[in-house]
């Protein structure tokens, strides 16, 4: 029974019913001796026959409607009639919660009524006829629910009772009559949202008859709340059920000979739409032929709802245009009309009543019509209907989107800015392909001067972004034969500017001919390489290699653009000139190095003979540039930088070519410049992958003796490199060299450095885990404590701290087993924390940071016992070398926090050095304020999580636990920033007339002169009123005003007049907001007008009185 009453239990909010209805509900289980369904339905019962007040009535209801549910069916048919006059009564009373679950237990009732009962219609088979009456109940409440729980039935099997539905329909019948008569409009509009669902569940005749119906109430304009929710009902009714063809075009007609007045109520235009749009859709599924002849109607009368003035109504047709049109209009429909009819493209056909005009001339007038600038507004909505339209129309209606381009063109100077415009001619092109588009408005930038003000709309240059974000499928040749021209008219019409001085004509047309050459990458993006785009891009590539080596401000369009065609179907085109292109493009690098030349030069498909010929003379002339006295090291990196692009594509590197690169890769690592090492080590480490034993033989031994800081990374990835080709014997063989190489690495200054260093130590570490020699690895690397170097020491602990961290934390998960058992885990973590604990007394302040934060990390991995078998070398560590010094005070904050929360607080005060204290004090009062605010976080978290997951049953109460002991707030040099231990308060000076206290009823009673009381309220009274609130002067609309000027008027005399202790006279009006809104503006600058008429009267007596003067 819990379960019953989890939905009144998981209301915890304030509200009077749910808590009476919780209130009731435990008053019954604690009275009933049994908690049986049975026992709870007749306690509950008994409760809504004999109600205390309205409150105790709509509890007790709540919970009867909850208690029904597990009663078994036989009760419930015995109990039937006494639980029906219980709760049919109700219905009455003006309550929202009586209301609805009145009709929930009315609902629970209908469910057991047998099948024999419904056959018959006897007397409890009448509780559906109060069911259907309830539709049209005053109450909102039991009305909704009436409906909700109505189509409920239905949809569980009511409906397949040929009685039931006979009855719901008829009784549908009646009411919808009963507007002719007397019947309230209200009333109409519940039964019209009951049919929203009955409806789409009855047999098609049913449907058919109630729809005329429904038909009938939207087209007679009773009012606009029945007519909208009429059209509403349509809408479900299209789009839900599948309507004979005559019925759904006689619908069709009788939508487009009753459409709501355009510009006058917004949801019944709204709701007629949608009806319309679904009636057509539904139409042009059954039978697209015959959708056909009527949807150049619809389409009007859509269009006309799209001009009113109406934004909602607009947005609401243009979205009904959009449907329509994405679902109606096919290619078939570009095929009808004649190319040479010059009336097909004309809205003039708008005016023909002739029955041989073609649905889709009309449509495609209507498209014209609306590309206007009379409805400049509402372009915005009007382009993505045009959009869909010439999608829909295919790449073969050119005929009829010439007229539609024709008037974009028209439009493009102010609106191709807009994403609705560029979406549009994006979408044309794509339909159309480029060569049809430029066909009906061609490019013409090269025979329009620069100087014309109109060179935008004339040139069309607007049209060269869109191709640059919205051209899907380029074409080579158009670009090659039409925009190439214009591009190097252009170029030549900017050398003859330049030889005449023109500088700034000149900048010009270089700018025109890159946007032209920007779009070269969208060309490129061709889906279908056919013979004849390959042909193309052979030829050109010639070209296009020119055009690279002489113009740096081309070549990232063209890299680009080429790097779209290196498709694999191209790769032999490539590869076919790479002897003339690859060159110009190593050219093009060294004279100014770029990124899309080496990320091109990457991607290049040349063939592996071709690219060992190029490493070769790319060391020649490294070599040389090395030993010429003039020789740049800028020029030794670029070669360098261009080797390692090279080497990738070698597939076999010959053994006089390896002995070549591991020498030119000497040379260069013993060079002193760190670049320069940098990629020397990557030319090794790419030389690795063909040959690692040779890099190997060079690498270990020990014959390269320097390497840069800048170097270093790359020098590890080398070593990196070579543990892929290593064994276990192998690697264990050379781990001391790979161990010493991670800790010079890991004092790099580099982060990156450090990251790669470490992240090779936990490949090694994952290496020797999977062999089972984990403590192999850790026992290596131990040797380096021994070490008399710092820098070495804190390498060899940071090296631990990351392997035990790593591996030992996430032993249980990986299921690698690294010690036989926990005791031995932890007593080998405890030997070494002991071991590590003596650095502490290490004078290097390195090698102490680096033991704090080993143990740091690793004090969350021991045990409590552990953890305080170390604590006092560690303690004795701390707080005798560095709290001394008074460094690293962070770090051994860090520390004291983990052994608190490892530890706990009492046993760790018991080993804390008395004299340290009150550090002790500080760390453990911040560790507990953390924790409080992480707890209360956490708290709010779970209870916003859903109220099914709490157990209302068993609501647990949160006992207020004593407050802990404060914490002694003492100062200790380790926490100097701190707080003090006492705050400071201003003391008020105490005056030496002391006041007599006396104790009376446990209560303090201080003596005080009631005059000397009273004056000093009255006092802060007019302190108060005179300096802390006075009033600000405000003007009529409440804005403040600092100075009016009316305060230096004179009485006796014309004009202003200085007063003492004052500025000089002036007038000062705040900014009022109000002045934004344009129907406010003039009044609130109207309040302006006295000010600057006075100026000007001012001004023009000084200008009499200036020209009486000088005549």
């Amino acid at each position: 029974m819990a379960e019953a009453f989890l939905k009144v239990k998981a209301h915890t909010e304030d509200n009077p019913v749910y808590t009476k209805a919780n209130l009731l509900l435990k008053a019954i289980e604690q009275v009933l001796p049994n908690k049986t369904p049975t026992l709870y339905y007749a306690s509950i019962l008994d409760l809504v026959e004999n109600p205390q007040d309205i409150l105790h009535q709509e509890a007790s209801l709540i919970l009867l409607a909850c208690s029904l549910q597990p009663i078994s069916i036989s009760l419930l048919q015995k109990e039937f009639d006494r639980i029906k006059n219980d709760v049919i009564h109700l219905l009455r009373e003006d309550s929202p919660y009586l209301g609805k679950y009145s009709v929930k237990v009315l609902e629970r009732l209908i469910q057991v009524i047998p099948k024999e009962e419904w056959q018959n219609w006897g007397e409890k088979a009448k509780i559906l006829e109060i069911m259907v009456d309830l539709i049209m109940h005053p109450n909102s409440h039991a009305r909704k629910q009436a409906i909700t729980s109505l189509v409920k039935l239905l949809r569980k099997g009511l409906i397949n009772v040929p009685i039931i539905s006979e009855y719901i329909v008829n009784k549908m019948n009646e009411y919808m009559d009963m507007q002719q008569t007397h019947a309230k409009t209200e009333s109409l509009i519940y039964i019209l949202q009951f049919l929203s669902a009955f409806l789409q569940m009855l047999p098609i005749d049913s449907t058919i008859f109630l729809a005329s119906k429904v038909m009938s109430l939207a087209t007679l304009n009773l009012t606009i709340n029945l007519s909208t929710q009429a059209f509403l009902t349509l809408e479900t009714l299209f789009a839900g059920t599948k309507l004979p063809l005559d019925v759904i075009h006689r619908f069709i007609i009788d939508l487009l000979e009753n459409p709501p007045l355009s510009g006058g109520n917004e949801k019944l235009q709204i709701a007629y739409m949608q009806a319309l749009s679904q009636a057509v859709y539904h139409f042009n599924s059954l039978d697209s032929a015959e959708c056909y002849k009527v949807l150049s109607q619809s389409i009007s009368t859509l269009t006309e709802y799209l001009l009113s003035n109406q934004l909602d109504v607009q947005h609401a047709a243009s979205n009904s245009l959009v449907s329509v049109i994405s679902r109606c209009i096919t290619e078939n429909h570009a095929k009808e009309l004649n190319p040479l009819d010059e009336l097909a493209l004309s809205f003039d056909v708008l005016n023909i009543e002739d029955s041989g005009v073609l649905p889709i001339q009309r449509i495609t007038a209507t498209m014209v019509y609306l590309l206007n600038e009379r409805f400049s507004d509402i372009l915005e909505m009007i382009f993505p209907i045009l959009a869909i339209f010439i999608e829909r129309l295919g790449p073969n209606s050119e005929h009829i989107v010439q007229r539609l381009l024709q008037e974009i063109d028209q439009l493009a100077v102010k609106n191709h800015k807009y994403e609705t415009f560029s979406r549009l001619v994006g979408t044309a092109i794509n339909t159309l392909g480029v060569n049809k588009f430029f066909n009906i408005i061609p490019l013409q930038m090269n025979l329009v001067s620069l100087e014309d003000p109109n060179f935008l709309e004339k040139s069309r240059s607007w049209i060269l972004p869109i191709l640059i974000d919205r051209l899907n499928n380029g074409d080579l040749g158009f670009f090659f034969t039409k925009m190439f021209p214009i591009a190097e008219q252009i170029e030549r019409q900017q050398n003859q500017a330049l030889n005449e001085g023109l500088v700034t004509a000149s900048k010009k047309y270089q700018a025109l001919i890159e946007q032209i050459w920007s779009t070269f990458p969208a060309f490129c993006k061709i889906k279908y390489w056919t013979q004849d785009y390959q042909n193309y891009l052979h030829s050109l590539l010639p070209t296009l290699s020119k055009i690279i080596s002489r113009g740096t401000y081309l070549r990232p369009y063209i890299l680009k653009g080429l790097e779209v065609c290196l498709v694999p179907r191209n790769e032999p085109i490539f590869e076919s000139v790479q002897d003339k292109f690859i060159p110009v493009l190593f050219n093009s690098y060294l004279a100014s190095p770029s990124k899309e030349v080496l990320s091109f030069i990457l991607k290049y498909p040349a063939h592996p003979d071709y690219a060992e010929k190029l490493v070769k003379v790319l060391i020649d002339k490294t070599i040389k540039i090395k030993r010429d006295p003039k020789g740049k090291m800028e020029d030794i990196l670029l070669h360098m930088i261009l080797i390692t692009k090279m080497l990738p594509k070698l597939k076999i590197i010959s053994e006089s070519d390896k002995e070549i690169l591991i020498r030119f890769a000497n040379v260069f690592i013993e060079n002193d410049q760190g670049k320069m090492q940098k990629k020397a080590y990557d030319v090794m480490r790419l030389i690795c992958k063909a040959d690692s034993k040779l890099v190997e033989s060079i690498v270990m031994s020990n014959s390269i003796t320097k390497c840069h800081e800048v170097a270093r990374k790359a020098r590890l990835r080398v070593f990196d490199e070579l543990t892929n080709h290593w064994n276990y014997q192998e690697l264990t063989e050379k781990l001391n060299t790979l161990i010493i190489e991670i800790m010079h690495s890991l004092r790099s200054n580099s982060k990156k450095t450090r990251e790669t260093s470490k992240g090779f130590i936990l490949k090694i570490g994952e290496f020797m885990s999977n062999q089972g020699q984990f403590l192999i690895l850790v026992n290596t690397v131990l040797a380096g404590l021994a070490s008399v170097i710092d820098t070495t020491k804190s390498a060899t602990i940071d090296i631990l701290s990351c392997l035990l961290r790593h591996f030992i934390k996430n032993e249980e998960q990986s299921g690698q087993n690294i010690f036989d058992s926990y005791d031995s885990q932890q007593n080998y973590l405890c030997e070494l924390c002991t071991t590590i604990s003596y650095l502490l007394a290490d004078p290097s302040k390195e090698v102490n940071r680096a033991v704090l934060k080993f143990f740091k990390d690793i004090i969350s991995l021991l045990s409590t016992e552990k953890a305080i078998s170390i604590l006092d070398k560690v303690l004795g560590g701390i707080f005798s070398n560095m709290v001394e010094k008074n460094t690293l005070k962070v770090k051994v904050r860090y520390v004291i926090e983990k052994l608190l929360k490892k530890i706990g607080y009492e046993e760790l005060e018991k080993r804390f050095p008395e004299k340290h204290k009150k550090l002790l004090h500080y760390i453990a009062r911040d560790v507990k304020k953390k924790h409080k605010k992480e707890n209360k976080a956490k708290k709010e978290k779970e209870q916003e999580k859903d109220e099914e997951m709490i157990d209302v049953d068993n609501p647990i109460r949160e006992e207020k636990q004593a407050p802990a002991p404060a914490l002694p707030r003492e100062y200790h040099f380790m926490n100097e920033l701190d707080i003090p231990a006492m705050p400071k308060i201003k003391q008020k000076t105490q005056t030496n007339k002391s006041k007599d206290v006396q104790i009376v009823g446990g209560k303090f009673v201080i003596n005080e002169d009631p005059e000397k009381r009273q004056r000093s309220d009255s006092e802060n009274e007019e302190q108060t009123d005179e300096v802390l609130y006075k009033k600000r002067k405000v003007n009529d609309d409440g804005i403040v005003v600092n100075s009016t000027g009316d305060e230096y008027k004179s009485n006796s005399a014309k004009g202003d007049m200085n007063k003492p202790g004052k500025a000089t006279p002036h007038a000062y009006v705040q900014f009022n907001a109000k002045i934004l809104n344009k129907r406010k503006r003039v009044k609130i600058a109207n309040k302006m007008n006295n000010l600057i008429k006075t100026a000007k009267q001012g001004v023009l007596k000084g200008l009499k009185a200036r020209k009486r003067k000088n005549a």
